[in-house]
């Protein structure tokens, strides 16, 4: 199945949380986020092996790295790049299991068009310079086409501290390209994390991530990791 229409017909302003893997996830109540009601997409299988069914879809790019167990949840939506549709799965195909979908890229990097493409833009033709591999593309992509408009990253830490500080930071760069465009478009994204990361691009509401807090955990120290 294709991406090609909106699952709704009418814009919905109601949250809706995008959830990378940072480790800010760690010392979230996700039982309470799940009574909430509030519509959550997941950013690669980091965040599925946390927050299970909190998540009722998931966006990657990297269908090699999914884990099996969440390749074939029946109940769990899976949007994965198209051409990993004849990828094996045992005796399967991908595009055989249930509830996948599938989105297209293209290497391009046109942000004024970002929104309005049938195809997701990575800008990796435009190499280091800018050309990122990332999930939360096509995942912005998608939850624009669902018609959400209000939606909060949480545990898109995008940590400095980590190896692959780097990428974080080109990665930051497109996004800020990206914000002007999204917001002319009445799309609205807030960081929700109070994680210092290289994510600068758009607004930060460290509030939304103490809101959800375990009880008794530190606003500041992850599992009491620095």
């Amino acid at each position: 199945w294709l991406f090609s229409a909106p699952y709704n017909v009418n814009v919905d302003y109601k949250p809706a949380y995008l959830i990378g893997g940072g480790r800010s996830i760690y010392r979230l109540d996700w039982d309470k986020i799940r009574q909430s009601g509030i519509f959550c997409m997941g950013i690669d299988h980091e965040a599925w092996l946390y927050v299970g069914d909190t998540v009722s879809q998931i966006v990657s790019i990297k269908a090699d790295s999914l884990p099996l167990k969440l390749l074939q949840n029946q109940d769990l939506v899976k949007w994965l790049p198209e051409n990993h549709g004849d990828r094996p799965i045992g005796e399967m195909r991908i595009r055989d299991l249930d509830n996948i979908r599938f989105f297209r890229m293209n290497a391009n990097w046109f942000p004024e068009q970002f929104l309005e493409s049938p195809t997701v833009s990575s800008g990796h033709a435009i190499g280091t310079a800018g050309g990122i591999h990332s999930s939360i593309l096509p995942a912005l992509w998608i939850l624009y086409e669902q018609r959400y408009r209000n939606v909060t990253l949480l545990g898109c830490d995008f940590d400095t501290e980590e190896p692959s500080h780097d990428y974080w930071s080109k990665l930051n760069k497109l996004l800020v390209q990206l914000n002007p465009v999204f917001e002319a478009r009445d799309f609205w994204i807030t960081n929700g994390s109070d994680s210092e990361g290289a994510l600068k691009a758009f607004r930060n509401e460290p509030s939304i991530t103490r809101k959800w807090l375990k009880k008794g955990t530190d606003a500041h120290e992850p599992d009491g990791r620095t």
